[in-house]
């Protein structure tokens, strides 16, 4: 296998192609590391989370997830409180708000990528999920 063409021909399908390849990614990403990703966590986190745990969880950098939390705050969908246990910190909590708006946001990425999968059949589904994990642990160890 020439990898070279092969590289060359994925980017320029990509490129072709570049709307269906962007929503994919924004929805994936939104869920791993955006908004949605920090709400998912700390729906899971009932004793709320400090943002230096968010930061480790979704692995991204600590003024990341200081802008995602102003941004979150300000639709009202987080609320932060001291911490009991030590008043410098910061322990962020999900409002039913947000809680509802997670939900609502999983279940529509949920939906969409289900119907892709779907559409790929059950063969290329499967295949598709082993390449991204196998991707996934590739970039993970460079």
């Amino acid at each position: 296998m020439n990898y070279q063409e092969s590289t060359k021909e994925l980017l320029h399908y990509m490129a072709d192609y570049d709307m269906p390849c962007r929503m994919l990614q924004q929805n994936m990403f939104e869920c791993t590391r955006g908004e949605l990703g920090v709400l998912i966590y700390l729906i899971e986190e009932k004793d709320g989370a400090h943002a230096r745990d968010i930061s480790q969880k979704l692995n991204v950098n600590t003024s990341r997830v200081a802008a995602l939390l102003n941004t979150l705050s300000n639709k009202g969908y987080i609320i932060r409180n001291p911490d009991e246990h030590d008043k410098r910190k910061i322990k962020v909590f999900i409002t039913q708000d947000g809680k509802a708006y997670a939900d609502a946001r999983r279940e529509e990425v949920e939906t969409y990528m289900s119907h892709l999968l779907c559409e790929l059949g059950e063969d290329d589904a499967t295949n598709f999920i082993r390449i991204m994990k196998r991707i996934t642990h590739i970039m993970q160890n460079d």
